[in-house]
């Protein structure tokens, strides 16, 4: 091995995403490359993604849509469009937020709990009455808290998407390795689960479909 070279991780193939498609009881799409699953009523994708800085380490995505709440309409063609969603990216805080905030580099968003906000960074530019919606439950909190102290790098929300988007990563050790693998996805699907089922609905008016 020539200086400086690092040993290349296990290559994630197609055959080990099978296994764990075969396992969560899910189905291999788009290019093999993703897992469609159903869970408690609910779509969910896991997206897998590699770390440009060390070729070990395993990015493992989780989607899902937001609740919608329904309006009902006497007008056919119709359809409840997602209002008040923010587009939010929530992480551990980092000196580096603390040093922006200081300079006027960053927006500090509080949401009124003293752990929560020494620990999390939220980055968004949604009005305040919004970020409130989403942060203002303790359910809410607690369950980002938890999910940032078990290695997820980032919980997002997508206005554009009407999405939940949680990010993990986790070092790869071969095939060996899928069953723990296997059982980590598992825990961050019934978390993601649980932290979609604390958002609120959002609802918004009626908008004519275009034909």
């Amino acid at each position: 091995m020539a200086t400086g070279d690092r040993p290349r991780g296990i290559e994630f193939g197609p055959r080990m995403k099978q296994w764990l498609a075969d396992r969560l009881g899910g189905e291999l799409v788009e290019y093999r490359s993703t897992i469609d699953i159903v869970r408690d009523g609910a779509k969910l994708r896991i997206e897998f993604y590699g770390d440009r800085d060390d070729d070990r380490m395993l990015g493992v995505r989780v989607l899902t849509h937001l609740d919608r709440v329904e309006k009902t309409s006497a007008s056919q063609g119709a359809r409840a469009s997602l209002v008040g969603v923010p587009t939010l990216e929530i992480r551990r805080k980092t000196t580096d937020d603390t040093k922006g905030k200081r300079l006027g580099l960053t927006r500090e968003i509080r949401a009124g709990d003293l752990d929560f906000d020494s620990y999390v960074f939220i980055d968004s530019n949604a009005p305040d009455r919004h970020l409130q919606a989403i942060l203002g439950s303790e359910d809410t909190r607690s369950i980002i808290v938890d999910l940032l102290q078990r290695n997820c790098d980032c919980i997002e929300i997508n206005k554009g998407r009407a999405g939940l988007s949680i990010e993990y990563q986790t070092v790869q050790q071969g095939e060996a390795s899928l069953p723990a693998l296997a059982e980590e996805i598992e825990r961050l699907l019934r978390e993601t689960l649980a932290l979609r089922a604390s958002l609120p609905g959002f609802e918004g008016p009626k908008k004519a479909v275009q034909r």
